[in-house]
């Protein structure tokens, strides 16, 4: 077997080969899964020249952001309840790039990666500034804004950010 690396542009030449059925394999490279037929066979015929294609895809974890809205009684069990209803925006740092979602029943919300994406705000290394709505009557137990940076490169591993919000009610509820 002849074995050759690619160049700086991802290249790579066998020449002066006798007419012949060729194998060609890629050694796939961690971090990345092949997308394109690996091996290929090849049919070289007298004084022809033939190209063979590999295409690979980098393998990286979600850039998402999903987190809850908690609801923190004044006594009672600790934890809390989800809060249903609220908004949350998550802007690009520097920039007026941003999306919004507004929490489920549970108090739950997620940016998914493609909604992050369509936004503009979803890149390795980008910092992301994620923001609960503030209503009145409702006192902040967590910073109202929380900025998060995307690893870069991204772990294949990666699963996302998580940020939570917590409050309390001002006043509490009766019985509370």
């Amino acid at each position: 077997p002849v074995t050759k690396t690619t160049d700086a542009a991802g290249r790579v030449t066998f020449d002066k080969l006798h007419p012949g059925v060729y194998i060609v394999k890629e050694q796939v490279q961690v971090g990345w899964k092949p997308v394109s037929a690996n091996p290929q066979t090849v049919v070289l015929r007298n004084c022809e020249t033939t190209s063979v294609l590999f295409e690979n895809e980098e393998i990286s974890g979600e850039l998402t952001i999903h987190g809850k809205k908690i609801y923190q009684v004044w006594t009672g069990p600790a934890g809390g309840l989800g809060l249903a209803g609220w908004k949350i925006t998550a802007t690009l740092v520097g920039t007026n790039y941003s999306t919004s979602t507004v929490t489920n029943a549970l108090g739950e919300y997620w940016f998914s990666a493609d909604q992050l994406k369509g936004a503009g705000i979803a890149f390795p290394g980008a910092t992301v500034e994620v923001c609960e709505e503030e209503r009145y009557n409702w006192i902040p137990v967590t910073p109202t804004c929380v900025k998060v940076k995307f690893p870069y490169p991204v772990p294949p591993n990666y699963t996302g950010a998580v940020v939570n919000f917590t409050n309390v009610q001002d006043p509490p509820l009766p019985g509370a």
